[in-house]
């Protein structure tokens, strides 16, 4: 079969590999689509950096370079292994799947919080085939099904809607609350997605791009700000009563967004980053000293994928497609998809693959 496979930086190959065959907990799913997400684009642009490093296999997949890239997957199971819980799982049955992949024994993991595994694997990144291939094999533990109601285009979104599901859960979200996103490229919608669903206050966004400010709009923001010509701070005062928000998601991974999310948190807010960082940022502590504010990190997700399936089913999350700006084939996967997200980000949100 066909997969994009990631062989270095700037180096992905349409390569012709063996067709995966299932083990015996395992299901072999068609893939329908897969998104090209922003941890696939920093590897494309600046990797080796979340997946394997030449000569060095991931500890748990003992995989390294070329691996098969894609984890936001949506597909049809096509075959079951023999152990496969068959009251769940039939095969022409719609799934997604969660790309964390823990160790199992370390702490984090026996405390249920596989996304922060020791020696964290995911699913597309560091091994275990991936979305970009006409099919993949993945442990029964992983995969999701899906009402026939959710279109599979949209399905293959749910994977970052997880993400920003479980942002949400980090900073501790309360229906009610009013938020700032800094940041408004596709994890900061679909962080606004997400926090409408979830029955948000009023949610600003700070966005330098005018075509993501508008988007940003349409998708249910309240208010959107330009820090390149305003300030922010006095932006969000101005339109929360003279009060800062609750919590500020930061989705840029640059420091002045950073500085913004925290001036514009109020005494005791939150400040939840999001972002991938390529560089180190710098912040003053006596900001959170002097105002008891709170900084989380949120990494991947754990137990989310349920509660995206039933908001996006029941539509609490909706217009997903509306985000999905291309759809392309394999064979155009580095042109028309990675090379787009580099060179058309004012136009580009989420690009959805093809496989077969």
């Amino acid at each position: 079969m066909k997969a994009a496979r990631f062989h270095g930086k700037r180096d992905i190959r349409i390569d012709e590999i063996p067709e995966p065959t299932v083990g015996p907990s395992q299901l072999k799913i068609k893939v329908a689509w897969n998104g090209i997400c922003g941890s696939d684009l920093h590897d494309y642009l600046a990797g080796p950096i979340f997946s394997p490093q030449p000569g060095k296999p991931h500890p748990l997949s003992h995989e390294e370079p070329p691996v098969v890239f894609g984890h936001e997957i949506s597909g049809t199971i096509v075959e079951l292994g023999p152990d496969v819980d068959t009251n769940t799982f039939e095969a022409g049955r719609h799934v997604v799947i969660d790309a964390v992949v823990g160790c199992g024994t370390c702490s984090q993991c026996s405390l249920g919080l596989k996304n922060l595994c020791a020696t964290l694997g995911l699913i597309g990144i560091t091994g275990w085939g991936g979305g970009l291939s006409e099919y993949i094999v993945t442990d029964q533990r992983n995969v999701h099904v899906i009402p026939d109601s959710i279109p599979l285009d949209v399905a293959a979104c749910i994977e970052p809607l997880a993400v920003a599901w479980h942002a949400a859960n980090r900073a501790n979200f309360q229906p009610g609350m009013n938020v700032l996103i800094s940041g408004g490229g596709p994890i900061g919608l679909f962080v606004l997605k997400v926090l409408k669903a979830r029955g948000a206050g009023k949610v600003y966004v700070s966005e330098p791009s005018t075509q993501r400010r508008n988007r940003a709009l349409a998708h249910g923001a309240d208010a959107v700000f330009n820090p390149l010509v305003s300030d922010v701070f006095s932006q969000v005062i101005a339109f929360n009563e003279g009060a800062g928000v609750e919590i500020a998601f930061e989705c840029a991974g640059i420091t002045p967004s950073l500085d913004n999310c925290l001036k514009c948190t109020r005494s005791r807010g939150t400040v939840c980053i999001i972002a991938l960082w390529e560089n180190e940022g710098t912040l003053n502590p006596n900001v959170l000293v002097f105002g008891e504010k709170v900084i989380t990190g949120s990494a991947c997700y754990v137990q989310c994928h349920p509660d995206v399936i039933a908001a996006v089913a029941d539509g609490r999350i909706n217009n997903v497609a509306d985000l999905i700006t291309r759809r392309i084939g394999l064979k155009d996967v580095v042109e028309l998809g990675f090379e787009a997200l580099v060179n058309d980000k004012e136009n580009q949100i989420k690009i959805l693959v093809r496989p077969a």
